[in-house]
């Protein structure tokens, strides 16, 4: 039997008791999370204090020894220190901003004098690595000068006249020197007094070589001299330039061929992880959408190629033909969630991050590399890496969702058990069985608590004022003068403006079992999903139980849906040999696009886009179609009338909610919404008695029950949109008994859901029907529910279909699956939009 046809009195009761999220948010009070705020602040400072009363003005601390460490004078060859320290305090440097974000002035006053007095130069006789010298070094001068100038943010330095970005030019300059490649890519280390050795090696990563674009691009628009700039950005196009057919970049490259080296492999983590960061933020920050463009491409890639079948894992494929090469994922790619709540993606940011999660939840930190198939570390030590807390903080920020405060409360009290040492902070060198190393990573104070501390701090200025901020992939936050800020002119009118924005956020909604059926209940959160224990269940972690006091007691399994396709077009749906050179009369190029006269075997490389509001064509046969340009369909073949009548009704609908509790102030409400009703199935019927609206388990609709003639018959169902199309929702609806689907949408214009390619529906009397709701009314339904708190019932009735009869101002879209292809129009047979 299951667990649903129990009655369930107390089962509200437990999930109350047990803080399910819809009641974290009430025990997470401010006061508490101003506690927490507290304790990360007091963490920072004990290892901040003990690196300058220890260590300084050493590079770093060694904890465990109460000493400061430099570069390894004996050892020049130990690059695990080299790399980072350069005899230049690296620690105290990137130690500045996390000062501005803990709003400590006066110490932060004292820090950048420190630093001006004890680093008076870069002309300094060692060799550390480009990237960390630029991401540590140079970030943080950058930073903290923006910052030590500004009226604005409340820590502006009185005596300070720009002697740190005086330091951050002169080690620019020396940084240059590294760049003297063929190709424009720097090599990997530079002597900071004497240039390049003659033996240096060739060999570097790319996230080393493109990921310096932020600190060159902000030290060039505040000095005014664009050579930073420019050398950065040679670099970052020199490594996009030889991407894969794939459109994936390799791990390990040549900088004096430009050759990849061996293993060809492209991945999310370490080696590569900076250079999709780098992409977007550089798009944010300057303003121009070339770096958009590279994003979009390899966002497309990485989702198509990388991610696992199931939807969680990102797998390290062999470049070119996007075949699995390794079985491992390292703590460097928890980094990913957080790049893609920024990129707009949060419902599979919030995927990602449950494995990261569970891996913490596991073991108490985050293992340096996980084997995904025999469940077990390959690599032991923790440095404390900020990549999963940055994550973390990030899906807070966009979905306010409690289960981040849960897991940052975790995180702090694994750092205070695990890592607080006499002086200072130490990083572990086994996870599983606790063994510390003798090491604080300046990272740990710039990264770490840095994102720990904004995660509880509610109020913050970067949270609460419209700051056009970024955080660099060392987390110093840069903000550029806004005359600064975007391509030239010349460059802009070349490409149309696009207003992008990010969909909002919906919580998936619960059902509580009553009387052997489900109703609309409460408002839930991440902890609620029906995917939790399958990313639990994909690292190893310990058996939750859930199985045993879930309300759902099945596990629904983990539904992809397809983000960048193929399709090679034809006007008749018959299959078409691909036209691998098409020529002008063809496909011809326009200023703000293409012109596509014949459709005929063109491949069309279709992307779905981040704001969620349909497809983009990113690719028409060897052409790439870049953001703002428009394809224009000028086939007149497909413009001919087509047998088949598409329904385009408007479905009015009879809403009513009554509360169960006599005294509750939600009592009872009746509204009227409107829908859109699908292009295939029957259409919305009026029913003799309104029917009871419920959720199935999971939200989605996008599994049939176990048991279809039960708990769920003769009702309608309340889904959320997404996992799933909108066929499957109506299948599982159909198998299990429903007479019809509701489906919730955060989308304002209007929307017919359809077919996907390939796809077909054949309907009979009694079958359900679909339709989808948008923003405001999907947003009525769930502030009632949220209001009622579950307390109480909903009920729907078809009042009238009205079949909508309008000309047509505007362009014309191809649709697929229902939602259209932004940036194609279609034309007339005059040639006319």
């Amino acid at each position: 039997m299951l667990w649903h046809r129990w009655r369930q009195a107390a089962l509200v009761l437990i999930l109350y008791h047990l803080g399910r999220s819809p009641v974290e948010a009430a025990r997470w009070t401010d006061s508490r999370k101003v506690g927490y705020r507290d304790q990360v602040r007091d963490l920072w400072y004990h290892g901040f204090n003990a690196y300058m009363n220890h260590a300084f003005p050493f590079d770093e601390l060694r904890p465990l020894t109460c000493q400061g460490r430099g570069p390894d004078w004996q050892d020049p060859t130990n690059i695990a220190v080299n790399d980072v320290n350069g005899n230049f305090s690296v620690t105290l440097i990137d130690s500045l901003s996390a000062l501005v974000v803990l709003g400590d002035r006066a110490r932060f006053s004292e820090s950048v004098h420190n630093v001006v007095e004890f680093v008076p130069t870069f002309d300094i006789d060692t060799r550390p690595q480009v990237f960390e010298t630029t991401i540590r070094v140079l970030g943080g001068l950058l930073s903290a000068h923006i910052f030590a100038i500004s009226e604005e943010h409340g820590m502006r330095v009185e005596w300070y006249k720009g002697e740190l970005l005086d330091l951050a030019e002169d080690l620019g300059q020396r940084l240059l020197r590294a760049f003297n490649t063929p190709t424009g890519m720097p090599y990997a280390r530079v002597n900071l007094r004497h240039g390049l050795r003659r033996d240096e090696t060739s060999e570097s990563c790319s996230a080393g070589v493109a990921s310096l674009v932020l600190e060159f691009a902000t030290l060039s628009r505040l000095t005014g001299k664009p050579v930073y700039e420019a050398a950065a950005r040679k670099a970052f196009y020199a490594v996009w330039n030889r991407r894969s057919d794939l459109n994936l970049v390799g791990n390990s490259i040549n900088v004096v061929t430009g050759a990849w080296v061996v293993p060809l492999m492209s991945g999310i983590g370490a080696g590569i992880d900076s250079f999709y960061e780098y992409a977007l933020k550089s798009y944010i920050l300057l303003g121009e959408p070339d770096f958009l463009d590279v994003w979009h491409e390899s966002y497309a890639a990485v989702m198509k190629h990388l991610r696992g079948r199931e939807g969680f894992w990102f797998r390290n494929t062999w470049m070119d033909s996007g075949l699995l090469a390794s079985v491992h994922v390292d703590a460097l790619s928890a980094f990913w969630p957080g790049l893609q709540v920024l990129g707009g993606d949060v419902q599979n940011a919030i995927k990602s991050h449950l494995v990261y999660w569970n891996l913490w939840r596991r073991y108490s930190a985050m293992p340096e590399r996980f084997n995904i198939i025999n469940k077990e570390v390959e690599i032991k030590g923790y440095p404390l890496r900020p990549e999963f807390v940055e994550s973390n903080y990030f899906l807070y920020r966009a979905t306010k969702d409690s289960f981040y405060l849960d897991v940052g409360a975790r995180i702090l009290g694994d750092l205070q058990r695990r890592t607080y040492v006499r002086c200072g902070i130490a990083c572990l060198h086994n996870v599983e069985t606790g063994q510390l190393a003798d090491r604080m990573e300046s990272f740990v104070l710039s990264e770490t608590l840095k994102y720990l501390y904004l995660l509880f701090d509610e109020d913050h200025p970067f949270h609460i004022k419209d700051i056009p901020i970024i955080f660099t992939t060392e987390g110093h936050p840069l903000i550029l003068p806004e005359e600064t800020v975007g391509p030239p002119a010349a460059r802009r009118s070349l490409r149309q403006a696009e207003k992008l924005s990010c969909p909002a956020y919906y919580p998936p909604l619960l059902g509580i079992a009553e009387d052997d059926h489900w109703s609309p209940g409460i408002v839930g959160g991440v902890k609620d999903r029906v995917d939790v224990e399958t990313a639990r269940h994909l690292v190893g972690g310990p058996d939750s139980g859930q199985e045993w006091w879930t309300a759902d007691g099945w596990c629904e399994l983990p539904q992809v849906e397809e983000y960048a396709f193929d399709f090679i077009l034809s006007t008749d749906g018959k299959p078409k040999p691909e036209d691998l050179s098409p020529g002008p009369k063809k496909l011809r190029k326009v200023d703000d696009g293409f012109v596509l006269n014949d459709i005929s075997g063109i491949r069309a490389h279709i992307v779905r886009r981040l704001d969620d509001k349909g497809y983009d064509i990113t690719k028409l046969g060897p052409h790439r179609v870049l953001t703002g340009q428009t394809v224009y369909v000028n086939d007149t073949r497909i413009m001919r009338p087509v047998a088949v009548e598409v329904p385009s009704d408007t479905a009015k609908l009879d809403l009513f909610w009554q509360s169960s509790e006599p005294d509750s102030d939600s009592g009872s409400h009746a509204w009227v919404a409107e829908a859109w009703t699908a292009s295939f199935g029957p259409a919305p019927a009026r029913f003799p008695e309104p029917a009871k609206l419920v959720i199935p388990p999971g939200g989605s609709g996008c599994t049939a029950l176990p048991e279809p003639a039960g708990p769920l018959q003769a009702l309608v169902w309340l889904v959320q949109r997404g996992e799933c199309n909108f066929l499957d929702k109506l299948v599982a609806a159909q198998q299990s008994g429903a007479r019809g689907v509701l489906v919730l949408s955060s989308e304002a214009e209007r929307i017919t859901p359809s077919l996907g390619a390939g796809e077909s529906w054949e309907w009979g009397a009694g079958d359900p029907w679909l339709v989808l709701l948008g923003r405001a009314a999907s947003a009525g339904i769930v502030d009632r529910l949220t209001k009622g708190r579950g307390e109480g019932e909903m009920w729907v009735n078809v009042q009238v279909l009205q079949r909508e009869v309008s000309t047509r101002t505007g362009p014309r879209y191809l649709f697929v699956d229902g939602k259209p292809l932004v940036n194609t129009v279609l034309m007339d047979q005059a040639g006319r939009l």
